[in-house]
């Protein structure tokens, strides 16, 4: 569904070293382990990035549990860090006093056992909260592919922290690990408009970010709703949170001006179709669920197909699935196959294409030119 759905391309596995059932207190390492390959794999599997992150909070120092990092971050190289998807995070947030000094101390004996196996990117929190980035530019580690972590959640951090980081970002890697719409205690109010200040400014620099969290935890931060079968979940199950993230990666992505595409092999061999499955209200603006159906009536097969979909005026697509697509410019955007569903045999059709638009003005299904 992440990937599907949602169009992201990294999933950060959060494993906690002090709290409760975590690595270095009461629970159990090697069922942690077993959770971690899990994910490891299962990104691997679909092409995601996976994010390995020793998640110190309560402890603040890294150097808190140094040789139990060492121990696991050597395992975790020596298993997975020929993989091109895995990522080594090794200091969630340093907080309390804890200085970039002794930051700098504990990567220092961390990054050379993940070197000896791996040369992957390798993430490094920075003091209080990762939030003291300006630190790490003024003293950066010496070794290759690392990267310094930001994080902030919207209704808290705002212009001051916006500042910082704009301050370094020219002059150090960054990567926001974590962040969240809502306030730094992980509930809270949600704050869409300096969330959406927060993206703008992260796009301007091309600097990647993960949101917090993945849960169905009755808090602010989570994506799923409170007793949303984990197993089992669909869009409609989404916290303010998690329709934010869609929306982000979705509806909210630059328009960019292209012209339009040369038509296809498959031009004239298969067609098209949309109905309307739904229409809801969201902030007093219409929205519509389309189901589409391709029909390949040639006696051919083919391989692969791009459709032109032309609305009668400007939208928003704020979710799609079984397709790709791409703006062509306000209300006109292309739709193309996917790997698994690009083939259709001759005489044969597909079903449960899908698009959901917003829009000022309702659409109705007969003012859509499909081409």
């Amino acid at each position: 569904n992440f990937k599907n759905d949602f169009g992201l391309n990294t999933v950060r596995l959060a494993m906690y070293t002090a709290e409760s059932g975590g690595y270095c207190t009461d629970g159990y390492p090697q069922k942690l382990e077993s959770l971690i390959d899990r994910g490891i794999k299962l990104c691997q599997s679909l092409n995601l990035y996976c994010v390995v992150d020793w998640h110190i909070l309560s402890d603040q120092n890294p150097l808190e549990h140094l040789d139990s990092a060492k121990g696991f971050f050597e395992k975790m190289a020596r298993q997975y860090g020929k993989l091109p998807n895995v990522i080594f995070e090794i200091c969630n947030e340093p907080n309390g006093s804890t200085t970039w000094q002794e930051v700098s101390e504990y990567a220092n004996e961390i990054i050379p056992v993940i070197r000896k196996y791996s040369d992957t990117l390798i993430l490094v929190g920075t003091p209080n909260w990762s939030q003291d980035i300006e630190q790490a530019a003024q003293s950066p580690l010496s070794f290759k592919n690392v990267a310094y972590t930001l994080h902030f959640y919207a209704a808290t951090h705002k212009d001051d922290l916006r500042a910082k980081y704009e301050q370094v970002v020219n002059e150090i890697p960054i990567v926001v690990s974590e962040f969240g719409i809502c306030d730094a205690s992980g509930n809270g109010a949600i704050d869409e408009e300096s969330g959406n200040t927060w993206i703008r400014l992260l796009n301007k620099y091309d600097t990647g970010r993960i949101l917090w969290n993945a849960s169905n935890k009755d808090e602010s931060s989570s994506i799923l709703k409170p007793g949303t079968n984990l197993d089992d979940w669909t869009t409609a199950d989404l916290t303010p949170s998690g329709q934010w993230l869609l929306a982000q990666n979705k509806a909210a992505t630059p328009v960019k001006k292209i012209s339009p595409i040369q038509s296809t092999s498959t031009q004239g061999k298969a067609t098209l179709s949309f109905q309307s499955s739904n229409t809801w209200t969201e902030k007093n603006k219409p929205v519509v669920q389309l189901e589409g159906t391709l029909d390949n009536a040639s006696p051919d097969a083919i391989t692969s197909w791009t459709f032109t979909v032309q609305f009668p005026e400007a939208v928003q697509v704020s979710d799609h699935w079984n397709c790709d697509i791409q703006r062509m410019d306000d209300q006109t955007i292309q739709i193309t196959n996917l790997d698994y569903n690009g083939k259709v045999d001759a005489g044969q059709s597909i079903s449960d294409i899908g698009l959901i638009v917003q829009s000022d003005q309702s659409i109705q299904v007969d003012q859509i030119q499909v081409k």
